[in-house]
């Protein structure tokens, strides 16, 4: 959101710095929708895998690739072994 808000206000991200480097956490999340407006369910996935998604992507985020490369790296590498070793476990 605060990234949003940079753009919204028309500040630039290279006056400032993210932080931390890496995330504090690497759990997935989703979006919530509303359950009584399917209209707008549709129009959120038609965004989301259609071509405007992709240009929606680049508009908001192409400023920190970077930073969501290193998330995505850190994470496959911190949490990916981890739930390995939970799910053998659970397995027996």
């Amino acid at each position: 959101m605060l990234i949003g808000e940079l753009a919204v206000t028309g500040q630039s991200l290279d006056d400032y710095r993210l932080s931390p480097e890496v995330p504090l956490a690497c759990s997935p999340y989703g979006l919530l929708l509303p359950t009584d407006d399917p209209a707008w369910t549709d129009l959120v996935n038609r965004v989301i895998v259609g071509d405007r998604g992709a240009d929606l992507w680049s508009d908001w985020f192409s400023n920190v690739d970077r930073y969501l490369q290193a998330a995505e790296e850190f994470c496959e590498i911190e949490v990916i072994p981890a739930q390995k070793v939970r799910a053998a476990r659970d397995r027996g």
